[in-house]
């Protein structure tokens, strides 16, 4: 397993960075919920959307039923079909949550497919939807795209201010794997190299940057 899969959080306290977004889970949590919603999350390569995704399913779903849907692959037959799985509640009576990734790449049918799909989510299911494209930039490409967008909630990653969290995060990993051996400027300077991509950065570590020479 590499460091990248070994190291992803599994709680929120794990998580480095993106406070504004984790105070929005937080408040949705404690008021109404996080189920019976769809989630689009974006950002650029590295910053932790997967990692979001992923803890808010894990959080509300069993892993048996959190699935991964591949955006290109998405046909309206396939759409019809899934809607229908997710009337049914989980006999373990919790979530059931499906995660689309990059969904700027649905089809023109898919996305007028899912217009009707998401104002109707039951309460007991969620949509997950990820992109390296931003959310607003894509929706204004056709009205159906964007009607598309006002029907999720929005969790826009930053890739501001991520340099020194990331760095003492990347550090600390290091130095459990053996693959410490520089200042914590040196990890600034690679997690600035990498353009924000915490996973970029680790594959760096793994391969023995920081190792002293």
């Amino acid at each position: 397993m590499n460091l990248a899969d070994e190291y992803r959080p599994r709680v929120w306290g794990d998580l480095v960075g993106q406070p504004k977004v984790r105070m929005t889970v937080d408040r949705l949590r404690a008021r109404r919920g996080l189920l019976g919603r769809a989630y689009m999350v974006t950002g650029k390569s590295g910053t932790g959307k997967t990692t979001i995704a992923e803890l808010i399913a894990y959080e509300v779903a069993n892993p048996m039923f959190i699935e991964a849907l591949p955006a290109g692959e998405l046909t309206v037959a396939k759409l019809i079909e899934k809607e229908c799985e997710s009337r049914f509640r989980p006999l373990q009576g919790e979530g059931r949550v499906y995660v689309v990734n990059e969904f700027h790449r649905l089809t023109l049918a898919a996305v007028a497919q899912f217009l009707d799909i998401l104002e109707r989510i039951p309460r007991h299911a969620a949509w997950m939807f990820t992109s390296t494209q931003d959310a607003k930039d894509w929706g204004e490409q056709s009205e159906d795209r964007a009607a598309f967008v006002s029907r999720c909630l929005r969790l826009p990653l930053t890739s501001q201010g991520l340099a020194k969290a990331f760095a003492a995060r990347l550090r600390e990993i290091a130095a459990a794997e053996g693959l410490d051996g520089r200042p914590e400027s040196a990890y600034v300077s690679l997690v600035n190299r990498c353009r924000g991509n915490f996973r970029e950065a680790l594959q760096a570590i793994e391969a023995g940057e920081m190792l002293s020479t």
